[in-house]
Formats: C-alpha cells, structure tokens, sequence
C-alpha cells in the first residue's frame, strides 16, 4: 500500500486530479469503467505516481520518527546499513550524501539571503 492513511474518497480525488489531462469524461464512481480505462490507458502512469505517493508518505514517516528521536533514527539507519548488501550500502551512501550537501547548499543559499535561516 503506497499510503495506508488514504481513504476511498482520497483515493478517487487522487485518480480525479491524475486523470484531469485526458479529454474523455467519466463517471468517478463507476468503479468499472475506471478501472477498464486505467487498465488500458495509464497503467504505468499511475504505477509512477503512486510509488511516488509511496516515497512521500515513508518519508513524512521518517521525518516524524527522527523528530521524536534522532538517536532512535540513527540506529535505524545503522540497522539498515547493516542488513544491504555492498552495492545497495554504497548506493544509499552516495544517495545520501549527495542530498545532505544538497540540503547544506540550500540552507546556505537561504541564510544568505535573509530567509529564516539567517540569525
């Protein structure tokens, strides 16, 4: 489940605002014609999107659990270091890497131009 927090309603909004590019009108709450047009039609389309819904709801999870305890998030971080293989360890170091210097550049990029960030 990409988001278990979604409901059935949220879930069609989802579709609504996904399908709002496509020129066809259809009647949301026919089940079966959505599910026939989302068959043939955007199948990967919604694969993408919703692995990206994944993404984002188990990183507002990760947020939310190193908010409570860093510590407690950095040994699971350590924890998950140690259960990847080689190449799936030097991948996460470089991913992570190259996003916390992102982060650090745009923290600077902030500060010096007066955002919150500046004291």
């Amino acid at each position: 489940d990409a988001n278990p927090t979604l409901t059935t309603k949220d879930i069609r909004g989802l579709i609504r605002r996904w399908t709002e590019m496509v020129d066809e009108v259809f009647d949301y709450d026919d089940d079966r014609a959505m599910f026939e047009w989302l068959e043939d039609e955007f199948e990967k389309s919604i694969e993408r999107r919703v692995e990206k819904l994944r993404q984002e709801h188990i990183a507002n999870q990760t947020r939310e659990l190193g908010q409570v305890s860093v510590d407690g998030f950095l040994d699971g971080v350590e924890e998950l270091l140690r259960v990847m293989d080689k190449k799936q360890k030097d991948e996460f170091i470089r991913s992570l890497q190259e996003r916390v210097s992102a982060a650090g550049e745009a923290m600077a990029a902030t500060k010096r131009s007066g955002g919150l960030l500046s004291g």
